[in-house]
């Protein structure tokens, strides 16, 4: 592959979620990411037909990791002969890989990258500053450009090593890191607001502070008992819905 062409497939993996569906997820834009291959390869209509019809199977991963995915396939790919054999190692990789980096992807990118970011701008956002929504976007998309960028080009020059460059940052421990900092971040968010708003009414009411610690107890027992986070949220915001509503 030329760089040109590779240059072509990368930017093609950025659009791996424009045409989601509930049938085969994101197979559609595997096989538009993968073109430029089939192309070169491709002696004929029939080994297109081929070669769409293995590309356009299940798919479904991170889209930030799919670019390492991509980068190994297409390498275990280029050079052998289209056939009905063919492509068997490179389906086997992408198998494998993609149900264990979508999980790492939610949990390092949705769960700790993205909240993190949105903390900052927000307490920035409290602060006066007008550049937070700016300061989001430099905090969240650096990282996953880079790791799309990086594990395309590890995968395409190490073929199914390829999996090595993920393996090696450790997305899950850095995942728990940017947690406890989002934690000590959002400390002072609470403190920033606080400032900014002025206390609670009552808020030295005694009976506020049970209620509260009453609170906390309760939803620390929900999570014990493994009730959704999303439905613990639904809760709490039709309470103080109802709360807001009796004392207006």
């Amino acid at each position: 592959m030329t760089k040109a062409e590779l240059v072509n497939i990368f930017l093609r993996t950025q659009s791996i979620q424009g045409s989601l569906n509930f049938w085969r997820m994101q197979n559609v834009g595997y096989a538009f990411a993968v073109m430029p291959l089939v192309r070169k390869l491709a002696r004929g209509k029939e080994d297109i037909q081929v070669m769409m019809g293995r590309h356009l199977q299940m798919f479904n991963t991170h889209p930030y990791l799919s670019g390492p995915i991509i980068g190994s396939a297409v390498r275990m790919e280029e050079g052998v002969p289209v056939g009905p054999d063919s492509g068997k190692d490179a389906d086997s990789l992408k198998y494998a890989l993609m149900a264990p980096y979508a999980g790492i992807g939610d949990s390092f990118f949705w769960g700790s990258l993205k909240p993190l970011s949105s903390i900052i701008a927000v307490a920035l956002a409290v602060g006066g500053c007008l550049a937070a929504p700016l300061v989001f976007l430099l905090f969240y998309n650096p990282p996953h450009l880079w790791i799309r960028g990086k594990g395309f080009l590890e995968g395409y020059q190490r073929g199914r090593e390829g999996i090595e460059f993920i393996r090696n940052i450790d997305l899950p421990r850095v995942g728990g890191m940017l947690r406890w900092i989002s934690a000590v971040f959002l400390a002072l968010l609470v403190i920033l607001a606080a400032a900014a708003f002025g206390p609670i009414p009552g808020y030295h009411d005694p009976l506020l502070k049970i209620g509260a610690l009453i609170a906390v107890v309760l939803i620390y027992l929900a999570i014990k008992k493994r009730i959704s986070a999303i439905l613990i949220l639904y809760v709490i915001f039709m309470i103080l819905l109802m709360v807001s509503y009796i004392a207006g």
